[in-house]
């Protein structure tokens, strides 16, 4: 492979491959909105090296968009809630991560400096920048590289080290040298290009050409997910089948308790009044009985009154 003026070529069937300068012009292209990513600051290069290290250029720049409208300046962003940060950038790979590390590095300048400006570190050597970056919360590695290159004029062309592996498999850079030597030789064919704007362009780029081995590895973990997630469905399923089951089987069983206590009371009751029916049925006939009984009894003539006749005396 052959680095010189900006342009890589090879010798296989694959035929040329496209310059650097063909690839951000690409990227302008595809992006029109990333010529408005210009003359950056400190801490907007440490928020867009960080952006660009965990997603598609479509949603950095989307992302880049929402921070601006969305927040009122980083301060804002200090003081929100991880999940209102990582709404900004969903299509991260772990976007609470990534909030999580730009506020720790927020609060952490807030309690250092009184301040949430970073461009002190323009007046700092590489080496004491490179400190400050060290004692400071985690960041992605491109993050603190892009500031080096873009702030303090360090002459390399920042990638990420899946980048750089993208890179060679797009033939641009080549696996015989060093990620050092990679990204020294692509800042010498920098020309009148952005830093910024290749950085974008490059990792862009690298994301057409992805490894095999992680592409199996994603796609094998993707199957297992997915029969996991079957398997899960399956069982819940199954689950609120026997839950359902289990409840038919309690309503049944309660329907039946309740018509057996029914059943239970009613004969009760139909016991209770047939009790009150003969009892009532026994005391009518008890007065029937006696009424016939008087009316017999009034109807039979009256007995004569047989009075005695005293003897009488005898005459003397």
């Amino acid at each position: 492979m052959s680095m010189n003026s900006g342009t890589v070529t090879n010798n296989t069937a694959s035929g040329t491959n496209p310059s650097l300068q063909e690839i951000v012009k690409k990227a302008y292209r595809q992006h029109s909105t990333l010529h408005e990513i210009d003359d950056l600051d400190v801490m907007e290069t440490v928020i867009i090296g960080a952006l660009t290290a965990s997603m598609p250029l479509s949603d950095v720049l989307k992302a880049w968009d929402l921070f601006r409208t969305q927040f009122v300046d980083w301060n804002e962003v200090r003081i929100s809630s991880a999940a209102e940060v990582a709404a900004v950038f969903p299509k991260a790979n772990d976007p609470l991560q990534l909030a999580m590390q730009l506020k720790d590095m927020l609060a952490t300048l807030f309690q250092r400096c009184h301040q949430l400006s970073m461009e002190f570190i323009r007046e700092n050597s590489i080496s004491e920048t490179k400190e400050f970056f060290k004692r400071s919360p985690s960041l992605p590695d491109l993050a603190k590289q892009l500031v080096l290159a873009h702030i303090k004029n360090q002459q390399i062309v920042p990638l990420e080290s899946w980048a750089q592996g993208g890179l060679i498999r797009a033939g641009l850079v080549t696996s015989a040298q060093s990620s050092v030597q990679r990204q020294r030789l692509l800042y010498d064919q920098l020309g009148n290009l952005s830093v910024i704007h290749t950085v974008l362009a490059l990792h862009e780029e690298a994301r057409l050409h992805p490894d095999p081995a992680i592409e199996e590895a994603a796609r094998k973990r993707a199957v297992k997910e997915k029969e996991a997630a079957l398997k899960a469905a399956k069982a819940a399923k199954e689950a609120a089948r026997k839950a359902a089951a289990q409840e038919a089987a309690a309503k049944k069983a309660a329907a039946k308790k309740v018509a057996q206590k029914k059943a239970a009371e009613k004969k009760a009751a139909d016991k209770k009044a047939a009790a009150k029916k003969k009892a009532a049925t026994k005391k009518a006939a008890g007065k029937i009985a006696a009424a016939k009984k008087k009316k017999a009894a009034s109807k039979q003539p009256a007995k004569k009154k047989v009075t005695k006749k005293k003897p009488a005396k005898k005459k003397l």
